[in-house]
């Protein structure tokens, strides 16, 4: 139906971060929200449990962190 896509970028778009803010994006699995932050903060860290996913944002440029 596509609304994934919307209700992401109106998340990102009504965070209160200024562009030198540090943001960790938990559970980002592929990283489509972090793509989002990068655009708006100064640093943007992906968090996930899955390695597989995780892969995925770090091949899309996000810095990746595995989570236990």
């Amino acid at each position: 139906m596509g609304q994934d896509p919307r209700w992401r970028a109106e998340m990102v778009a009504h965070l209160d971060a200024s562009p030198e803010a540090r943001v960790l994006d938990v559970a980002a699995g592929t990283g489509l929200i972090t793509r989002l932050l990068k655009k708006r903060v100064r640093e943007v860290v992906s968090l996930d449990v899955s390695a597989e996913m995780l892969g995925v944002a770090h091949r899309r440029g996000a810095t990746a962190v595995l989570a236990t």
